[in-house]
């Protein structure tokens, strides 16, 4: 295109470089970027210190074509701070912003910004010193984050039109829909969804209801009561998308964990039959850093970069007690007149260090002990790295650190460390989740237990297998479980930490404590009882039903938000009363309370793949060990009775000792 440098055409060619600075620079009062959807979504993007780095991504439905982000970055190092700079980039796009000053951000996106699915956004922090490098010097409290986006989008979201591409990451909620007069007989499928799709869509808000219209961020799934082998349908009519599950019990049950798999891609067609997922996926305790991190992590480039994993304890197929971390890895040599260390930090917490020199390969080692033992545990490598000199214009070395993801493992010791609690969950599960309804299922109920079982299912690497049991069977069984609407009776006989009674007397260590208080409450409760681990929501006075029904729908409300519900779950039991507090949300603010705490660090020996056979071998061991020292007590005997015959016949003997 050729530009004549005429009277008329310079105005127009200046309003068009302007509206492009616009795109590419940060500015006070962004507008929308043209096109036909907005989408509000959390970034939750935070960096700290002079080269600290956040990434997300924002996955985009079907359809739609990205073209624009528009945000706010908050924090920053203030005025009278050293200059730095902080860049958000997202899709391939860049926005530069002064450290010193928040500021309104908005970066252009196009069909090329879409990687498998997402936009991908990272924030990264900057802080130079007076030669221009990276400032390494400068205080980890100074903090930037860059919190809510809208998005604007171009085109219209794809309608599903099968199973195979029904969900989406994109996708903000599920309803699960059935029949109230159905409930009993759809709850078992109804909780497995929820469980396998929750682990699937961390991200997506999961209940029941009876499926409104909330546009294309939304999915409806209904379950339908019949006879034979279970029949899908997808709809796609309404303003919501909706797949119907049609069969009976048996049937429903895996259909309904087939719905988070990703092998659902096969179901290509808007009617099929026979969807199924059986079976459980393999645990080991032994795992590595390609099993649950990149293929080929690799650190590169001056001040201090990180490579992190995030080790569930669920990963291991339940509770651990210990875990051993090896990383391994090959570097660039190290100038002598620069400096690099590699360190491993276990849950932020420095445990081996190596200053790298003229080599070539690294070990760091470390271990997570009893008394630091949490749900989760994060892995970090870090490299810390100077330049030559200390001047980085000057640098013609670039430091790199390479881990080797196979060679690189983590070593789990099953056990117990955690006191009885919130903590203790999904782990405690191994995969397994029996829910009991205490007075029958009846839509409140299932409404609360998928929001308890969804919340659960978010921690999980693999979706437990739900199932529906009687009190009877739950009262019998040995593994941990959860009890809806619980009331007195049940909460005494389990030994609730806080019993469903006008005496709200907590079973805890001194001081005691003991007050009666003659007005309803509820309480959601993490405990202990006969060596497995419940949850029990429940209330009090139990007999005022619709008293009841709301408090404890307060309650899982509460927990249910996605992603990180549970995560808000502190001590081991959440007690609201009859008046609840509530946010600025209009969520309830519960009480937690931590009535039932053992000493914490000492590892209870749980039963692991192996540890049936073990149990045998220190018992046959023992028998053994019994028996030797029964055969050398009676050959003792033996030979005490010999030598005392001998004596008594020497003594009867003619001329013996006594004759006279």
């Amino acid at each position: 295109m050729r530009f004549s440098a005429t009277h008329k055409s310079w105005p127009a060619l200046l309003v068009a470089l302007v509206a492009l600075l616009t795109l590419v620079v940060p500015i006070s009062s962004a507008a929308a970027a043209e096109g036909d959807v907005e989408d509000t979504v959390d970034l939750n993007l935070s960096v700290a210190g002079a080269t600290g780095t956040d990434s997300t991504s924002v996955p985009v439905l079907p359809g739609l074509v990205p073209v624009s982000l528009r945000t706010k970055l908050e924090g920053g190092s203030g005025s009278l701070s050293p200059t730095g700079n902080y860049t958000l980039e997202a899709g391939g796009n860049t926005a530069i912003v002064d450290s010193r000053e928040a500021a309104d951000i908005t970066i252009p996106l196009n069909e090329a910004s879409v990687v498998d699915g997402a936009i991908p956004v990272t924030l990264t922090a900057r802080f130079l010193d007076d030669l221009g490098c990276a400032d390494v010097d400068i205080s980890e409290g100074v903090v930037a984050r860059v919190n809510e986006a809208i998005i604007t989008y171009s085109g219209a979201p794809e309608n599903p039109t099968n199973p195979a591409d029904f969900f989406s990451a994109a996708v903000r909620t599920i309803t699960l829909v059935t029949a109230d007069d159905q409930v009993s007989f759809t709850s078992p499928a109804v909780l497995q969804a929820a469980a396998s799709l929750a682990t699937e869509f961390p991200r997506a808000q999961i209940s029941t209801g009876q499926g409104a219209d909330a546009g294309p961020y939304a999915r409806i799934v209904e379950f339908i009561p019949d006879a034979g082998p279970v029949q899908v349908t997808v709809d796609a009519v309404g303003a919501t998308p909706r797949m119907v599950l049609r069969g009976d019990a048996a049937s429903l049950v895996p259909a309904a964990a087939a719905l988070g798999s990703a092998d659902l891609a096969l179901a290509t067609d808007p009617q099929s039959s026979a969807l199924s997922q059986t079976g459980a996926a393999g645990t080991a305790l032994s795992l590595r850093w390609s099993d649950v991190g990149g293929q080929a992590p690799v650190l590169e480039g001056l001040g201090t970069v990180s490579q992190a994993v995030t080790l569930a304890q669920t990963r291991f197929g339940g509770p651990i007690s210990e875990l051993e971390v090896k990383v391994s890895g090959t570097y660039i040599p190290v100038p002598t007149n620069a400096g690099a260390t590699v360190s491993l930090l276990l849950n932020d917490r420095l445990v081996a260090s190596e200053r790298l020199g003229d080599g070539y390969t690294y070990t760091l080692q470390g271990t997570v002990t009893p008394e630091d033992m949490t749900r989760n545990t994060q892995v970090k490598v870090e490299l810390d790295s100077a330049p030559i000199g200390g001047d980085c214009r000057a640098a013609v070395w670039v430091p790199r650190v390479d881990i080797d993801a196979n060679a690189s493992t983590f070593t789990a010791k099953p056990g117990q460390t955690l006191p009885p609690g919130f903590e203790r969950f999904p782990q405690v599960l191994r995969g397994e989740l029996p829910v009991a309804f205490a007075k029958g299922p009846n839509p409140a109920d299932l409404s609360n237990a998928v929001d308890l079982v969804a919340s659960v299912s978010r921690l999980e690497v693999n979706a437990p297998a739900v199932s529906v049991v009687s009190v009877e069977e739950f009262d019998s069984s040995s593994q941990s479980a959860l009890l809806i609407n619980a009331g007195p009776q049940e909460s005494t006989s389990l030994g609730a930490p806080l019993p469903f009674d006008p005496k709200r007397s907590p079973v805890t260590s001194d001081p005691s404590f003991s007050v009666t208080v003659e007005r309803p409450f509820a309480a959601f409760e993490a405990f202990e009882n006969g060596g497995r681990d419940l949850l029990m929501l429940g209330a009090f006075p139990a007999d005022d039903v619709p008293l009841a029904a709301s408090l404890q729908t307060d309650l899982a409300t509460a927990v249910a938000p996605a992603p990180d519900g549970w995560f808000g779950l502190t001590g081991d039991v959440m007690f609201i009363g009859d008046t609840p507090r509530t946010g600025p949300d209009g969520t309830v603010e519960a009480t937690f309370l931590s009535v039932n705490t053992p000493p914490v660090g000492e590892a209870v020996q749980v039963e692991s793949e192996d540890s049936g056979v073990q149990t045998w071998l220190w018992v046959a061991s023992l028998l053994v060990l019994l028996l030797a020292v029964v055969v050398l007590v009676l050959w003792l005997l033996s030979r005490g009775a010999k030598r005392n015959g001998d004596s008594a016949e020497q003594v009867d003997a003619p001329g013996g000792p006594g004759q006279g």
